[in-house]
């Protein structure tokens, strides 16, 4: 499905894509970048845990709630992806609800000038 959006003073456009298969969305971003990085909160993580147990991903875990929105909890996710190899070519898939996905957002648009960023909402 793609849906386009207008802004007051320019036309913007995004694909959106709804899909019940996460897993195969997942095996695909990894044959299309070097290093793939899922961020969720251990909430999400218990509920799904076949979800992450996928070979060649990082699974970046925070704390569910607004007290992750913090710059402590930003600097142990960038450390995490720069320890790993990640790169410019590299992409961040954000899984869970509003903190994950502000989070993840902010990081993936500040990671050495900007990484691709994919969510998949949970709320």
């Amino acid at each position: 499905m793609y849906i386009q959006v207008k802004h007051k003073k320019e036309e913007v456009s995004y694909k959106i894509n709804f899909s019940k298969k996460v897993q195969e969305f997942i095996e695909t971003q990894k044959i299309k970048y070097s290093k793939v990085a899922l961020v969720t909160d251990t909430n999400i993580y218990s509920l799904y845990p076949k979800l992450f147990k996928n070979k060649g991903i990082t699974v970046i875990l925070i704390k569910p709630g607004e007290t992750s929105k913090s710059a402590k909890t930003k600097i142990t996710i960038e450390d995490k992806l720069f320890s790993n190899g990640f790169n410019r070519k590299s992409s961040i898939i954000a899984i869970g609800g509003g903190v994950v996905g502000d989070l993840a957002g902010f990081i993936a648009s500040t990671f050495m000038r900007g990484i691709d960023l994919f969510h998949i909402p949970t709320s």
